[in-house]
């Protein structure tokens, strides 16, 4: 009997103990039930507050061309779920009463089951809050375009491979932050530096490559924004030239290593300027690879190991000669083609020009070629034009039809490096006069496609950087500037980099085509007296702002493309025939 007392007795305390948590528990749900509720919101603002931080940094980094993380934006997703859940079971706080003789009183039950579920959701909130602490929101985005130059078609000649090698060793040197190309233009500096980048990206040497032309008219804030498309970086809200390469530098400095590719450099660079500080300072995650026509160039930014790229051996030029003509040629004109491809001078860009202007022509046209190259004067051009000059105006001699050019004149208008864009040149196309047998745009833009694929498989354009662009060779833009300024025909007068306004005679004032580029323009004529101009390019990139006399464009009766850059508008007003003008593109400083 007393066993049986203990049994019950125990099992009553069992029961009791239980009861009395149970109790215990629900009577915690009443007593502290309007206290658990401001916790919930209170913790609710903790997750739209951290929702919101965590949303400017995937803001800022979007801007910034990176890719969010995956984790990031499940994450997001997940906060805008539970705020929702959280907000739709808040409105269910205030059905807490029933209704008795007319009296309103909490409704005990339905208290007890809300307050478990605030603190479920309490629990959920702060679990939510802690898995947003994350230690990266973004990465850079993969760059499928570098900027370097097209490699599809670069030779790896023999006697270049141990400069290539050498090169890839110096860049795997930690010791070594600057390298350097130097050579002819048209030697294939470029080419061999976008092969080289290429090959760093694909054997995992650096982790980012990334290329900018630097020419000779130095645009620092162009190379910056070149630099910065290929990092994915944007600078579209900074103004000034030291901004811009704080966040380039802040950039280059995220602990992964670099290689910056500036390509045909003329003078000594401020890096600092540019990329915000100087590549030999302590820094390992940066190097420097440039190209430039002279070593001395080289010397001055400093560079650690210059290497000549020198023309070819003569048995790879005759194997890149026969490759571009892709045949052998006969027999008859076998001895005419070796002596055609001596006087190219063993650099591959004449090598390809003029192999694309010859091939598939007859014995007559081979040696119609020998005998040009022979036989030309040496034009008005300083250093390496000398011997290029007769070697290039073959290919353009050989252009057909004569529209294609006129398309390549055209070209040399827009300054060295530019992007030239194929709506621009279908306007000066119009103004010239070529286009007047088409009877749409559409057929119009068409033609002006072809001669564009005429020069480039002539190899005297290439692709740009921009879709529906070309560019131009520096080198071929020389000659095909020196070749519009003797042709009565088209009559071109471009000069860039002018300090003064050129000296008026009766070559000038016969000019229909004029672009001049000034950096420091200090005045301008009274009077334009070229009544045959009917293109005008006028660019002015000084920090004042240049006006233009009331005057200057009465006699331009013809003009039909004016574009003006950095000039005041004030005096278009007095442009004759204004209304008439093809294409009228106005920037002021």
């Amino acid at each position: 009997m007393e066993i049986l007392s203990s049994l019950v007795q125990s099992i009553g305390e069992r029961i009791t103990n239980v009861l009395v948590t149970t109790l215990k528990g629900e009577v915690v749900y009443l007593v502290h039930y309007e206290e658990t509720f401001r916790n919930i919101q209170e913790e609710l603002d903790d997750l739209e507050d951290k929702g919101k931080r965590v949303q400017e940094r995937v803001d800022i980094a979007r801007n910034n061309a990176e890719d969010i993380e995956e984790d990031v934006w499940r994450w997001l997703t997940k906060v805008h779920g539970v705020k929702e859940e959280v907000n739709a079971f808040l409105e269910g706080k205030h059905d807490v009463y029933t209704s008795c003789f007319r009296l309103r009183r909490p409704d005990f039950g339905s208290r007890r089951r809300l307050g478990r579920e605030a603190k479920k959701k309490i629990e959920l909130i702060i679990r939510v809050i802690e898995d947003g602490d994350f230690d990266a929101i973004s990465h850079c985005a993969p760059i499928e375009d570098i900027g370097l130059p097209s490699v599809a078609d670069y030779e790896n000649f023999g006697s270049r491979q141990h400069v290539f090698n050498e090169i890839i060793e110096a860049l795997r040197d930690d010791a070594i932050k600057v390298v350097g190309t130097c050579g002819m233009p048209g030697v294939g500096k470029s080419k061999m530096v976008g092969k080289i980048g290429e090959h760093v990206m694909k054997e995992m040497l650096l982790h980012e490559v990334m290329m900018a032309v630097v020419s000779a008219n130095e645009d620092v804030k162009k190379i910056q924004a070149n630099l910065a498309v290929r990092l994915g970086l944007n600078l579209s809200g900074e103004e000034t030239e030291s901004g811009r390469a704080d966040l380039l530098e802040k950039r280059l400095r995220n602990g992964r290593k670099h290689l910056v590719i500036l390509d045909d450099v003329w003078n000594k660079l401020q890096l600092r300027s540019i990329i915000g500080f100087d590549v030999k300072e302590d820094f390992k995650g940066c190097k420097i690879l440039s190209t430039s026509r002279s070593q001395a160039v080289l010397h001055a930014n400093e560079c650690q190991r210059p290497f000549l790229i020198e023309l070819l051996k003569k048995e790879e030029a005759w194997d890149l000669f026969k490759k571009t003509l892709n045949c052998v040629g006969n027999l008859d004109i076998l001895p005419l083609m070796e002596k055609v491809c001596e006087e190219c001078g063993c650099l591959p860009l004449v090598i390809r020009a003029v192999g694309a202007a010859l091939k598939d022509k007859d014995k007559s046209a081979w040696e119609d070629a020998l005998e040009c190259f022979r036989n030309s004067a040496p034009q008005n051009i300083s250093g390496v034009y000398r011997k290029m000059y007769p070697l290039l105006k073959l290919s353009y001699d050989q252009l057909e039809p004569d529209e294609a050019k006129s398309c390549l004149l055209i070209c040399s208008l827009f300054g060295e490096d530019a992007d030239i864009s194929i709506d621009d040149l279908l306007r000066h196309a119009k103004a010239m006069g070529f286009l007047e047998h088409v009877r749409t745009l559409e057929q119009a833009r068409n033609r002006v496609l072809s001669l564009v694929d005429t020069l480039r498989t002539s190899c005297l354009l290439l692709k740009g950087t921009e879709d529906n662009s070309v560019k131009m060779y520096d080198v071929i833009r020389g000659v095909a500037v020196s070749i519009a300024s003797e042709d009565k025909k088209h009559a071109f007068v471009v000069k860039d980099g002018v300090l003064e306004w050129p000296d008026i005679d009766d070559t000038y004032r016969a000019t229909k085509v004029m672009s001049i580029r000034s950096e420091n323009f200090g005045k301008i004529p009274d009077k334009l007296d070229c009544p045959d101009l009917h293109t005008l390019l006028f660019e002015c990139s000084s920090s004042g702002e240049l006006k233009v006399p009331n005057t200057f464009f009465s006699r331009l009766e013809k003009l039909r493309v004016l574009n003006l850059s950095g000039i005041s508008t004030m005096s278009l007003q007095w442009v004759p025939n204004l209304a008439n003008l093809l294409t009228q593109g106005v920037r002021e400083t």
